[in-house]
Protein backbone atom coordinates (compact mmCIF):
# COMPACT_ATOMS: atom_id res chain seq x y z
CA UNK A 1 0.00 0.00 0.00
CA UNK A 2 1.13 3.55 -0.73
CA UNK A 3 0.92 5.53 2.47
CA UNK A 4 0.57 8.76 0.52
CA UNK A 5 -2.74 7.65 -0.96
CA UNK A 6 -3.63 6.46 -4.45
CA UNK A 7 -4.67 2.91 -5.27
CA UNK A 8 -3.95 -0.65 -4.22
CA UNK A 9 -4.41 -3.75 -6.34
CA UNK A 10 -4.49 -7.28 -4.99
CA UNK A 11 -4.24 -9.79 -7.81
CA UNK A 12 -4.32 -12.68 -5.39
CA UNK A 13 -4.52 -12.11 -1.69
CA UNK A 14 -4.70 -14.19 1.45
CA UNK A 15 -4.70 -13.33 5.11
CA UNK A 16 -2.24 -16.02 6.18
CA UNK A 17 1.43 -16.89 5.70
CA UNK A 18 0.57 -20.34 4.31
CA UNK A 19 -0.66 -19.28 0.88
CA UNK A 20 1.43 -21.14 -1.76
CA UNK A 21 1.18 -18.41 -4.42
CA UNK A 22 0.46 -14.75 -4.81
CA UNK A 23 0.88 -11.87 -2.40
CA UNK A 24 1.01 -12.82 1.27
CA UNK A 25 -0.85 -10.73 3.78
CA UNK A 26 -0.27 -11.32 7.48
CA UNK A 27 -3.18 -9.49 9.08
CA UNK A 28 -4.54 -10.27 12.51
CA UNK A 29 -6.26 -6.99 13.40
CA UNK A 30 -8.10 -4.29 11.51
CA UNK A 31 -5.82 -2.21 9.32
CA UNK A 32 -6.83 1.42 8.85
CA UNK A 33 -5.55 3.18 5.76
CA UNK A 34 -6.73 6.77 5.95
CA UNK A 35 -5.57 7.83 2.46
CA UNK A 36 -6.33 4.87 0.17
CA UNK A 37 -8.90 5.85 -2.48
CA UNK A 38 -8.95 2.88 -4.87
CA UNK A 39 -8.98 -0.86 -4.19
CA UNK A 40 -8.94 -3.83 -6.56
CA UNK A 41 -9.38 -7.22 -4.89
CA UNK A 42 -9.99 -10.89 -5.71
CA UNK A 43 -10.24 -12.28 -2.17
CA UNK A 44 -12.77 -11.42 0.53
CA UNK A 45 -10.30 -12.42 3.23
CA UNK A 46 -8.34 -9.26 2.58
CA UNK A 47 -11.38 -6.97 2.64
CA UNK A 48 -12.49 -8.09 6.09
CA UNK A 49 -9.32 -6.71 7.67
CA UNK A 50 -9.47 -3.27 6.05
CA UNK A 51 -10.93 0.06 7.10
CA UNK A 52 -10.75 2.65 4.30
CA UNK A 53 -12.45 5.94 5.24
CA UNK A 54 -11.59 7.67 1.93
CA UNK A 55 -12.36 4.81 -0.45
CA UNK A 56 -13.78 6.15 -3.72
CA UNK A 57 -13.23 3.32 -6.21
CA UNK A 58 -13.84 -0.39 -5.62
CA UNK A 59 -13.15 -3.13 -8.16
CA UNK A 60 -14.16 -6.68 -7.24
CA UNK A 61 -13.23 -9.59 -9.47
CA UNK A 62 -12.43 -13.29 -9.57
CA UNK A 63 -9.20 -14.92 -10.67
CA UNK A 64 -9.01 -16.14 -14.27
CA UNK A 65 -11.22 -19.22 -14.78
CA UNK A 66 -12.09 -19.16 -11.06
CA UNK A 67 -15.46 -18.55 -9.47
CA UNK A 68 -16.22 -15.21 -7.88
CA UNK A 69 -15.61 -15.48 -4.10
CA UNK A 70 -19.02 -16.22 -2.52
CA UNK A 71 -18.68 -13.76 0.38
CA UNK A 72 -17.02 -10.92 -1.53
CA UNK A 73 -20.14 -8.75 -1.74
CA UNK A 74 -21.02 -9.27 1.94
CA UNK A 75 -17.49 -8.37 3.00
CA UNK A 76 -17.66 -5.27 0.83
CA UNK A 77 -20.81 -4.22 2.66
CA UNK A 78 -18.95 -4.63 5.95
CA UNK A 79 -16.04 -2.63 4.54
CA UNK A 80 -18.29 0.32 3.74
CA UNK A 81 -20.10 0.17 7.07
CA UNK A 82 -16.97 0.11 9.17
CA UNK A 83 -15.07 2.63 7.07
CA UNK A 84 -17.45 5.60 7.02
CA UNK A 85 -20.91 6.56 8.20
CA UNK A 86 -21.87 7.70 4.71
CA UNK A 87 -20.15 5.98 1.81
CA UNK A 88 -17.85 8.12 -0.32
CA UNK A 89 -17.70 5.43 -3.01
CA UNK A 90 -18.02 7.00 -6.45
CA UNK A 91 -17.08 4.10 -8.75
CA UNK A 92 -17.97 0.41 -8.44
CA UNK A 93 -16.86 -2.29 -10.85
CA UNK A 94 -18.07 -5.88 -10.53
CA UNK A 95 -16.42 -8.50 -12.74
CA UNK A 96 -18.21 -11.85 -12.97
CA UNK A 97 -19.87 -11.18 -9.61
CA UNK A 98 -22.64 -13.27 -8.07
CA UNK A 99 -25.60 -11.01 -8.72
CA UNK A 100 -28.48 -11.14 -6.26
CA UNK A 101 -29.97 -9.51 -3.17
CA UNK A 102 -26.55 -8.78 -1.65
CA UNK A 103 -25.63 -6.62 -4.64
CA UNK A 104 -28.83 -4.61 -4.27
CA UNK A 105 -27.96 -4.03 -0.61
CA UNK A 106 -24.47 -2.90 -1.61
CA UNK A 107 -25.85 -0.50 -4.22
CA UNK A 108 -28.30 0.92 -1.69
CA UNK A 109 -25.31 1.80 0.53
CA UNK A 110 -23.45 3.63 -2.25
CA UNK A 111 -25.46 6.84 -2.26
CA UNK A 112 -22.67 8.84 -3.93
CA UNK A 113 -22.04 6.35 -6.75
CA UNK A 114 -21.38 8.03 -10.11
CA UNK A 115 -19.93 5.14 -12.14
CA UNK A 116 -21.21 1.54 -12.22
CA UNK A 117 -19.63 -1.18 -14.34
CA UNK A 118 -20.47 -4.86 -14.84
CA UNK A 119 -18.37 -7.44 -16.68
CA UNK A 120 -19.73 -10.93 -17.43
CA UNK A 121 -17.59 -13.89 -18.51
CA UNK A 122 -20.65 -16.05 -19.06
CA UNK A 123 -24.33 -15.41 -19.52
CA UNK A 124 -27.08 -16.94 -17.41
CA UNK A 125 -30.80 -16.40 -16.97
CA UNK A 126 -30.19 -15.16 -13.42
CA UNK A 127 -28.01 -12.34 -14.74
CA UNK A 128 -30.73 -11.21 -17.10
CA UNK A 129 -33.30 -11.30 -14.27
CA UNK A 130 -31.05 -9.27 -11.97
CA UNK A 131 -30.36 -6.60 -14.58
CA UNK A 132 -34.03 -6.32 -15.42
CA UNK A 133 -34.91 -5.75 -11.76
CA UNK A 134 -32.08 -3.22 -11.37
CA UNK A 135 -33.38 -1.21 -14.33
CA UNK A 136 -36.89 -1.32 -12.91
CA UNK A 137 -35.70 -0.03 -9.54
CA UNK A 138 -33.71 2.75 -11.17
CA UNK A 139 -36.86 3.86 -12.98
CA UNK A 140 -38.62 4.61 -9.69
CA UNK A 141 -37.51 8.19 -9.29
CA UNK A 142 -40.72 10.11 -9.94
CA UNK A 143 -42.30 12.54 -7.47
CA UNK A 144 -45.03 10.01 -6.79
CA UNK A 145 -42.45 7.44 -5.68
CA UNK A 146 -40.81 10.01 -3.43
CA UNK A 147 -44.10 10.77 -1.75
CA UNK A 148 -44.55 7.06 -1.16
CA UNK A 149 -41.06 7.02 0.42
CA UNK A 150 -39.91 4.45 -2.08
CA UNK A 151 -36.13 3.97 -2.21
CA UNK A 152 -34.52 5.53 -5.26
CA UNK A 153 -31.21 3.75 -5.94
CA UNK A 154 -28.22 5.35 -7.63
CA UNK A 155 -29.54 8.91 -7.63
CA UNK A 156 -26.18 10.33 -8.70
CA UNK A 157 -25.30 7.74 -11.36
CA UNK A 158 -23.88 9.31 -14.51
CA UNK A 159 -22.11 6.37 -16.17
CA UNK A 160 -23.26 2.76 -16.63
CA UNK A 161 -21.07 0.26 -18.50
CA UNK A 162 -21.79 -3.37 -19.36
CA UNK A 163 -19.24 -5.74 -20.87
CA UNK A 164 -19.78 -9.35 -21.94
CA UNK A 165 -16.30 -10.88 -22.11
CA UNK A 166 -16.95 -14.57 -22.75
CA UNK A 167 -13.99 -16.80 -21.88
CA UNK A 168 -12.14 -17.86 -25.09
CA UNK A 169 -12.76 -21.56 -24.49
CA UNK A 170 -16.50 -20.89 -24.37
CA UNK A 171 -16.33 -18.98 -27.63
CA UNK A 172 -14.29 -21.74 -29.27
CA UNK A 173 -16.79 -24.47 -28.50
CA UNK A 174 -19.90 -22.32 -28.47
CA UNK A 175 -20.77 -23.19 -24.88
CA UNK A 176 -22.85 -20.13 -24.28
CA UNK A 177 -26.05 -18.36 -25.10
CA UNK A 178 -26.02 -14.61 -24.76
CA UNK A 179 -29.55 -13.36 -25.27
CA UNK A 180 -29.78 -9.88 -23.75
CA UNK A 181 -33.44 -9.48 -22.80
CA UNK A 182 -33.28 -6.77 -20.15
CA UNK A 183 -32.48 -4.05 -22.70
CA UNK A 184 -36.12 -3.37 -23.46
CA UNK A 185 -38.62 -0.52 -23.32
CA UNK A 186 -38.21 -0.18 -19.55
CA UNK A 187 -34.46 0.26 -20.00
CA UNK A 188 -34.93 2.85 -22.74
CA UNK A 189 -37.45 4.76 -20.62
CA UNK A 190 -35.11 4.70 -17.61
CA UNK A 191 -32.21 6.12 -19.61
CA UNK A 192 -34.39 8.68 -21.37
CA UNK A 193 -36.03 9.71 -18.09
CA UNK A 194 -32.69 10.23 -16.36
CA UNK A 195 -31.31 12.02 -19.39
CA UNK A 196 -34.18 14.43 -19.90
CA UNK A 197 -35.18 14.85 -16.26
CA UNK A 198 -38.20 16.95 -15.36
CA UNK A 199 -38.68 19.54 -12.64
CA UNK A 200 -39.77 16.85 -10.20
CA UNK A 201 -36.58 14.83 -10.56
CA UNK A 202 -33.99 17.51 -9.79
CA UNK A 203 -32.42 15.32 -7.12
CA UNK A 204 -31.55 12.63 -9.67
CA UNK A 205 -28.38 13.17 -11.70
CA UNK A 206 -28.43 13.13 -15.47
CA UNK A 207 -27.09 9.87 -16.87
CA UNK A 208 -24.42 10.74 -19.42
CA UNK A 209 -22.77 7.46 -20.49
CA UNK A 210 -24.37 4.10 -21.29
CA UNK A 211 -21.89 1.70 -22.85
CA UNK A 212 -22.17 -1.88 -24.09
CA UNK A 213 -19.15 -3.94 -25.10
CA UNK A 214 -18.90 -7.58 -26.06
CA UNK A 215 -18.69 -10.31 -28.67
CA UNK A 216 -21.73 -11.77 -30.41
CA UNK A 217 -24.26 -9.86 -28.35
CA UNK A 218 -27.85 -10.50 -29.33
CA UNK A 219 -30.66 -8.13 -28.29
Amino acid sequence: MDSSGGSFSSVHSHASRESPIGVHFILQDQTIHSNLKALTCTDERLIRYLTLPKLEKLHLQSLFLKKFPPDMILQSQELLMQSVRVSNLRALRLDDALLGHDVFVLLKMTTELVELSFTFVKWETAIDSFMKELVQRMSNYSLQKERQKKPIPLRKLESAKFKVDIEPIRLLYGWFKCMIRWVDKTFVNMVEGRWRRDRNSNRVSRIRVVEFEGTRLRF
